[in-house]
């Protein structure tokens, strides 16, 4: 009877461990199954981290395509202003050298005696239609 008793006890502790096992092999199981989920929120997260830090880059470079464009705008604005005002200092250098031009011309007309002779053929012009 005393090995009887002794084999039920021994059969509970089997039995114990059995349910202990099982246990411990659900545990394992929901152990790896909750690692398995941090992994994959984990590479979720990584990817997310990823894509902002792509769109963060491509937003810096609208940016600085942006200011760059701005700088060149100004530029140009700057390029015409001056292209205008070449425009018109170009303009006044070819007045100038016509004046220029016009006078080296009177000044040979007096100087060269032209206008004396001049005077002296309307005079003897305005005579002849005196005289008819």
């Amino acid at each position: 009877m005393v090995h009887l008793v002794h084999l039920h006890r021994i059969k509970g502790c089997l039995r114990r461990e059995k349910e202990k096992d099982i246990s411990l092999h659900a545990l394992v199981a929901e152990n790896q199954a909750a690692l398995q989920l941090a992994k994959q929120r984990e590479d979720e997260i990584q990817g997310q981290r990823m894509r902002l830090w792509l769109m963060l880059g491509k937003i810096s470079a609208e940016t600085h395509l942006l200011k760059e464009k701005e700088e060149s705008l100004k530029e140009i604005e700057v390029l015409r202003t001056q292209v205008d005002w070449n425009q018109e200092v170009t303009r006044f250098a070819m007045e100038n050298l016509q004046l220029k031009e016009e006078i080296r011309r009177l000044k040979s007309f007096y100087e060269g005696g032209e206008r004396e002779m001049m005077n002296q053929q309307i005079v003897g012009l305005q005579n002849k239609v005196c005289q008819n």
